[in-house]
């Protein structure tokens, strides 16, 4: 028996879950750049200058 595995539930979690491993990342390394103080933390944090 064979199953078909592209569902469009299916396709959601792969969708969902890329997208929110790619947002840890950036969180986590955004993070790391504040705590070491990099120059590029603003750019990495997304902080605009309208503060």
């Amino acid at each position: 028996m064979e199953m078909a595995t592209a569902t469009p539930a299916g396709e959601l979690r792969i969708a969902l879950d890329t997208t929110l491993t790619e947002h840890a990342f950036l969180a986590i390394e955004a993070m790391r750049k504040g705590v070491d103080g990099a120059e590029d933390f603003d750019q990495a944090a997304g902080v605009t200058s309208e503060r």
